[in-house]
């Protein structure tokens, strides 16, 4: 038994001594690291004397060797150094000059033994072997290098002031030696630890720097980075988190075997404390599972927001595609306009050059047949001139003639009265029968020229009546198309220059557009990277939650084994409690956080609720609206066919009218020229009957002379007859020469009548040629102006329904235009106040936000503090010189996070002024549109005013608007079917997520109900492990008769476990104050998430909404 208490001893010894290796020893101590080489050799000594000795004499000696090992192996536990056995030779010499003062202090204290001569003397070098292993021990720390002297030298003094010493160093120098301590005895447990406070050193100073690179991190600006360089830095900085993880887990790994360590040297102590070790495993799970709980509830916090921020900006994505489309039906009506307008234009144009054309060829008809008319007016006054001259000459030549042959005849037939009175009576009798025939013949072609001169002048008359009454006709309607044309023409300006302004306004609008699909585009860049970026991120977090699981569960572990080791001391569990209140207020306050932030979650939902609410009752509004325009629409569009049948009706009304005047004018005009007429042939009666008695009152007188120069010239014959008859010859040559000059009358008279009869047939022949030659040219020349005047009329006619219909297909298209801006405008006002309700729920929502930053940033400064404070604290207790580079890192922090929050509230507010200016310059557009929209409406008015008259395919575009109409809605349910279907297509992801959730959730309960049962089975093996090895109970199961050795081996033994104790401690300290920095630093990361999403948030809300 001696032997494997020995064996276990030396061992313990072997590894103590392997594990110190590592341990600087201090370049101001030489002698001291001499003193702890030399003292091993004489423990060596001292150990293999006593258990000789007791082999030799078979004496009650072996608990006292056994002891004696014990407290040997206490003392190569406590200092060691060196790997290598001493070369120098052993010595006997320190044995026998201390034995007096140990033996005096022996007797003094202890009662009396059996056997006092070699074992004693055995004994005393080891305790002198223990004090000097306590004095190097003391003197490898240089901090403490005066404190620890003291105590080796009042150790050393006497064996009642070494008890006193041990009472001392475990009540009131407690801290002195853990801080002693703490430098020389971190790296004590196993020979496989390869840190001890030198490596545990780099390891502050490694989360030192990390702490600096993580604020760092935290005071760059979120908004002054572009997202490449963002994904490539967040890259860069996973990696480095990940090599620090690496670099953790390496050194976890170190701990936990150098934990295991401890756990073999400290099994004894295990044994006495199951319950307690169960309680503190449950504590640490439930710390564990907060924590989780924490990070899940964050997490859940965090999807809910990804979730708010994906419907929102597939809501601006329908917003943006009703736009687009609802545009592109602006265009398609604008086009259509714009074609009708030009075909509209392009009639007039036709309708002008045809009008004009129409005009001129009136106006050559006109020109052309006056001059026709009077040509042939002329032609046959000139014939009528020519006929009458002719017909005087003939009558006067003809009377000339006979009365030259009447005298010749008187001159030669005075010889013979009574043939002369025959012949003078048959002249008398064939002269009055040719002046009946030629007064018969003159009132014949009297009364013939002047049926056809009134028959000439009445047709010419009426056909010029009626030619100047169509040509007034014309002129009016003209007149009436020219107005006609010019209103067309200033509607068509007018038109012209709202389809110019509405060109400029589509433009514009275009440009709006096209800037908000860029900022779309840009969005849903963003949105797809920080989608990526999230997936990774939940990538990343799903691997350092694994890490982290790992890590918890070794650190549990070996805090459970550590707050075990120092279960019994009341210092270091008043620092249990301080540091497990602090955990307890970083819950809270990580509780009242994630409370919070879901009141703040559930406040924006309420907001998103009531803006959807608001929204709906704006699209009824809206509708209802639609609706009211409809109607109006259709009321306008019946009162415009009734107006245009109304107007139909007077028209027709109006034409008849126009026949009826027409026709009594046609009467009248008719009466009028009979009664002229009639008037005319009386004045020519009474002008033919004048010179009819004037012809006859001559010839009478004529007649008259004529007998009275025939009764003279008888009267002379006779008395010459009476007086001479003397000579007879002269009466026979006056016969023969009365009857020559009978024959020559007789000729004259037959010549006579065949020139009379000659001359009036050839008269009549050349009058019957000329008067069939003027009526066919008269007919003609009506039939040309009837055909003219029909064509006219036709053109007049095919004119005026083009006209009537070019206008009707303008006022339809402007009524259509002037609809379809009507709803441009309601739709413009609707975007326009949904724009300033999101306007005011992103106030809202950024003051929220902004008191929710504020909040969280004084949580995490208070945090900060804290955490501070207990760094301050333990480095105070760690140290003389306290380490203010983590204090500086806080504070460097601190500034970078008021910078971040300063510059986060300018770019608020900035965000706010662009908003607010945007909102002014929307106002500003409004306005301009209800303006124009104003002008629209009174230029509408006064083209309803001015075009009531045609209206007649009202009902035509009716249908095309409700087809249109019908299309809208079509299109209006598919894309509210598209929603829904995207709707149920998100609510299965989330159900899929949820299931997903639940899995992972169950997974963790299974894990942890794994980790209880592995803990549970870790309590049994140590219960197990701790009854089957006793070396504590070994230590007190001998005699009692080496109660000062004892003591001193239970104080020498109970100062190396405090030792290793405040290790421990150290080590536990650092793993809960990495645990705290790792949790802050999840609570921060998910701060700075949060905060770049609701400035992702903000800053697509802002760009949605921004004008182009």
């Amino acid at each position: 038994m001696a032997d494997k208490d020995t064996v276990e001893v030396l061992q313990g010894s072997d590894v103590a001594r392997s594990s110190k290796e590592s341990t600087p020893v201090s370049p101001e101590s030489p002698t001291q690291a001499s003193v702890a080489s030399t003292s091993p050799e004489t423990k060596r000594t001292s150990v293999a004397a006593p258990a000789a000795t007791a082999r030799r004499a078979g004496t009650a000696g072996t608990p006292a060797a056994s002891r004696t090992s014990a407290a040997a192996g206490a003392g190569t536990r406590a200092t060691g150094g060196l790997s290598k056995p001493p070369t120098r030779p052993t010595s006997t010499a320190t044995p026998a000059t201390r034995r007096p003062t140990t033996a005096s202090s022996t007797t003094s204290t202890h009662r009396s033994r059996p056997s006092v001569s070699a074992s004693e003397d055995e004994r005393k070098p080891g305790l002198t072997s223990s004090a000097s292993r306590r004095t190097s021990t003391l003197m490898s720390s240089p901090s403490r290098m005066a404190d620890k002297r003291t105590t080796a030298g009042t150790v050393g003094t006497a064996g009642a002031a070494r008890k006193l010493a041990s009472a001392t160093s475990s009540t009131t120098g407690a801290r002195t030696s853990t801080l002693g301590s703490r430098a020389s005895m971190s790296g004590t447990p196993a020979s496989t630890r390869p840190a001890s406070t030198a490596t545990r050193t780099p390891t502050t100073s490694t989360t030192a720097s990390k702490r600096l690179s993580m604020s760092g991190l935290a005071s760059r600006p979120a908004t002054t980075r572009s997202d490449a360089s963002n994904g490539a830095k967040e890259i860069e900085e996973l990696k480095t988190k990940l090599a620090d993880g690496d670099a953790q887990i390496e050194t976890l790994k170190s701990q936990i075997q150098a934990s295991e360590a401890v756990v073999a040297e400290l099994r004894e102590q295990l044994a006495n404390v199951p319950a307690a070790a169960a309680t503190d495993a449950e504590v640490q799970s439930a710390q564990a599972s907060s924590a989780d709980e924490a990070i899940a509830n964050l997490k859940a916090e965090h999807e809910s927001a990804l979730a708010n921020l994906e419907s929102r900006l597939s809501d601006v994505i329908a917003k943006l595609q009703s736009a687009e489309a609802e545009l592109d039906q602006h265009k398609s009506n604008l086009a259509s306009a714009e074609d009708s307008r030009a075909s509209t234009q392009s009639e007039i144009e036709v309708l002008r050059q045809s009008l004009e054309r129409v005009q001129l060829e009136s106006e050559e008809k006109v020109k052309a047949g006056e001059a026709a008319l009077q040509s042939a007016m002329a032609d046959h006054a000139a014939k009528m001139a020519e006929l009458q001259t002719s017909l005087t000459e003939e009558h006067k030549s003809t009377v000339a003639e006979l009365e030259a042959k009447l005298k010749a005849d008187s001159d030669k037939d005075q010889s013979d009265g009574q043939s002369h009175e025959t012949v003078i009576s048959e002249l008398k009798d064939s002269h009055a029968s040719t002046v009946a025939e030629l007064k018969s013949k003159i009132d014949e072609l009297t009364a013939s020229q002047a049926a056809l001169e009134a028959t000439s002048s009445d047709k010419a008359r009426s056909d010029q009546q009626a030619f100047l009454t169509k040509i007034a006709a014309l002129e009016s309607e003209i007149a009436e198309l020219r107005a006609t044309n010019d209103v067309a023409g200033k509607s068509a300006e007018s038109t012209g220059t709202q389809l110019s302004e509405l060109h400029s306004s589509l433009a514009a609008r275009e440009k709006e557009l096209a800037a908000t699909k860029e900022d779309m585009s840009t969005l849903l860049i963003k949105a797809t990277e920080s989608q990526s970026a999230l997936a990774d991120r939940d990538e990343e977090i799903l691997k350092l939650k694994a890490m982290h699981d790992e890590r918890m569960k070794n650190l549990s572990q070996d805090y459970e084994n550590e707050i075990e080791s120092l279960r019994g001391d009341a210092f270091f569990k008043r620092k249990f409690e301080e540091l497990e209140g602090q955990h307890t207020e970083l819950k809270t306050t990580s509780e009242e956080a994630s409370r919070a932030h879901a009141e703040a979650l559930a406040a924006v939902n309420a907001e998103l609720a009531s803006a959807v609410e608001t929204l709906k009752s704006l699209e009824a509004e809206h509708q209802k609206n639609l609706d009211a325009l409809r109607a109006s629409h259709a009321e306008e569009l019946e009162s415009a066919k009734t107006g245009a049948s109304a107007d139909k009706d007077a028209n027709e009304r109006l034409l008849d009218d126009i026949k009826a005047q027409h026709a009594e004018e046609l009467a009248v005009i008719k009466k009028e020229s009979e009664s002229v007429l009639s008037k005319e042939l009386e004045a020519l009666g009474a002008s033919h009957h004048a010179v009819l008695e004037a012809l006859k009152s001559e010839h009478a007188e004529e007649l008259g002379k004529m007998q009275a120069a025939h009764g003279e010239a008888l009267s002379a014959v006779g008395s010459a007859g009476t007086d001479a008859h003397a000579d007879a010859d002269e009466v026979a040559k006056l016969r023969a020469e009365l009857e020559a000059v009978r024959e020559q009358l007789q000729k004259a008279q037959a010549d006579s009548e065949v020139a009379v009869e000659t001359a009036k047939n050839d008269l009549e022949g050349k009058h019957i040629d000329e008067m069939e030659k003027l009526i066919a040219m008269n007919t003609n020349a009506m039939d040309r102006m009837k055909a003219d005047g029909i064509q006219a009329r036709r053109d007049l006619e095919e004119l005026t329904a083009a006209h009537s219909k070019s206008i009707e297909d303008t006022i339809s298209e402007y009524k259509s235009t002037s609809s379809s801006l009507e709803d441009r405008l309601t739709e413009q006002r609707a975007v326009n106040a949904d724009l300033e309700a999101a306007v005011r729920a992103a106030r809202e929502a950024l003051a929220k936000a902004q008191a929710e930053v504020d909040d969280m940033g004084h949580q995490l400064a208070q945090e900060k503090m804290d955490r501070m404070t207990a760094l301050a604290e333990l480095d105070a207790a760690a140290s003389a010189r306290p380490d203010t580079s983590e204090a500086d890192a806080l504070r460097k922090e601190l500034a970078a996070l008021k910078q971040t929050q300063a510059n986060f509230h300018a770019a608020g507010e900035e965000t706010l002024r662009a908003k607010e200016d945007e909102v002014e310059s929307h106002k500003a557009q409004l306005a301009a549109t209800q303006d124009t929209l104003a002008t629209m409406k009174i230029d509408l008015d006064l083209a309803k005013k001015e075009l009531e008259a045609h209206k007649a395919e009202s009902h035509a575009k009716y249908k095309t608007a409700m087809a249109d109409y019908k299309d809208l809605n079509d299109s209006m349910t598919t894309l509210v079917e598209e929603a829904n279907i995207k709707a149920k297509e998100l609510e299965f992801k989330l159900e899929q997520t949820t299931h997903l959730a639940e899995d992972n959730d169950r997974k963790v309960e299974e894990l942890e109900a794994q980790l209880k049962v592995k803990e549970a089975e870790l309590a049994e093996a140590k219960a197990i492990a701790g009854k089957n090895k006793g070396l504590s109970a070994s230590r007190f199961a001998g005699d009692n008769e080496a109660g000062e050795d004892d003591h001193v081996a239970e104080g020498e033994d109970d100062n190396s476990d405090k030792d290793e104790d405040d290790a421990d401690h150290s080590s536990s300290a650092l793993a809960s104050l990495t645990r705290a920095r790792v949790l802050a630093q999840q609570i921060d990361v998910l701060d700075r998430e949060m905060r770049d999403r609701n400035l992702l948030m903000l800053n697509s809300i802002t760009d949605g909404r921004r004008p182009g």
